[in-house]
């Protein structure tokens, strides 16, 4: 027979339960965290195309020495 107490009994459940709970948490921050360097990974790669756009659109925009504007007079 068994002569643990019902409180011994849900005490136990209740330990087992909790210790599913934080082993899923685990692994959802597992989980998380791959999916995070993966967006990292991804953002790392736009940073050249990136800064070859910056350095294209601030060359466009900057008026070079000895250019005439194309307003005339009227």
């Amino acid at each position: 027979m068994d002569d643990r107490t019902s409180f011994e009994i849900e005490h136990q459940a209740l330990l087992e339960k909790a210790l599913q709970g934080f082993e899923q948490l685990v692994s959802n921050l597992n989980h998380f965290n791959r999916n995070l360097e993966t967006v990292a990974t991804i953002g790392q790669e736009f940073e050249q195309p990136s800064k070859l756009w910056h350095d294209f659109h601030t060359a466009i925009k900057t008026p070079q020495p000895g250019a005439k504007d194309n307003v005339e007079s009227s």
